[in-house]
């Protein structure tokens, strides 16, 4: 019997039950006497009914279990097809693997055709093959019978990473300084061609390097949310200041200090000034003014002078 079966003759039990405990109660409450079923059979009428309720209660609980399990795994057995990257330049290839939902993972595959140097040769998995979700997906890239791959030298100090890439048969080319918040000031953050590229021997390769110091940029009319996560994750501390703006929208970045363009470092503090609905502000209202009154003037009386 499955849960749903279960269930379901749980569900009838209960909803017989009551019929029956409504046969039963009345001895309960006018007493026992010898006319009325015996006090076990009503006891164990009881103790059914209760059970049922347990049951339904604990079937109707795994089936939501079930049901929870089964969206789980419907939504992270979500499958892509591998695309078609074959004969596509290394660069575009991977950004292909990345925009399908999948890891690509580039390896040198040795050509006598110059037209497949740097290019797909295979994928493993094949064109058109269901996979999971970020899994990887090999790229066989092509290269010349005299070509040496680039190497990783992701994270290494500088000195390492110049000694790694002429060990490889190759030039270190120009070094330049960048901002990074994967690696610690003083690493090699990527290089240029990028790690596992086929080149030639002797080719220059342009190494980054993380610098602790780096040129801020500009965070006018970004959000003070979007311009604080940005900011923390260049490791520099965020002050925010709210000003009244009538024209700009709540929560706009309106002014930055530094300023952009000046060179900070990790732990620098920038200051954003936000802009902020104005109060609204009320109008005093002024008693109205009533006209003076003028007391009316009356005629002077004239008095007469007695006769003598």
């Amino acid at each position: 019997m499955n849960r749903v079966q279960a269930a379901f003759g749980s569900g009838v039990f209960l909803i017989l039950a009551p019929g029956v405990m409504a046969g039963l109660v009345p001895w309960l409450l006018t007493g026992w006497d010898s006319t009325g079923p015996p006090l076990i059979l009503v006891v164990a009428g009881a103790a059914l009914i209760v059970a049922g309720v347990v049951v339904v209660v604990l079937a109707l609980v795994a089936l939501l279990v079930q049901q929870l399990v089964n969206n789980d795994d419907a939504g992270s057995g979500a499958k892509v097809a591998v695309p078609n990257v074959v004969g596509q330049l290394q660069e575009l290839a991977e950004t292909a693997i990345q925009n399908a939902g999948l890891v690509a993972s580039a390896q040198p595959q040795e050509t006598d055709n110059e037209d497949e140097i740097g290019k797909v040769l295979s994928t493993e998995p094949g064109q058109g093959v269901q996979v999971a979700k970020n899994s990887t997906v090999v790229l066989k890239i092509g290269k010349g019978p005299d070509q040496v791959e680039v190497p990783d030298v992701t994270g290494q100090s500088q000195a390492d990473a110049n000694q790694a890439i002429q060990d490889a048969g190759l030039k270190v080319g120009t070094v330049r300084t960048e901002t990074s918040k994967d690696v610690d000031p003083g690493e090699v953050t990527r290089t240029n061609p990028k790690a596992g590229t086929p080149v030639d021997k002797d080719t220059p390769i342009d190494v980054y390097v993380a610098s602790d110091e780096f040129t801020l940029e500009a965070y006018t009319g970004e959000t003070e949310e979007d311009a604080r996560r940005e900011l923390t994750d260049l490791g520099l501390k965020v002050t925010t200041r709210f000003e009244e703006k009538e024209n700009i929208n709540p929560g706009t970045v309106i002014r930055q200090n530094p300023a952009p363009g000046t060179k900070v470092s990790k732990g620098d503090r920038v200051i954003l000034v936000v802009a902020k609905k104005p109060q609204a502000t009320s109008t005093p209202t002024t008693d109205p003014t009533t006209d003076p009154t003028t007391d009316p003037t009356t005629d002077p009386t004239e008095t007469e002078t007695p006769i003598p």
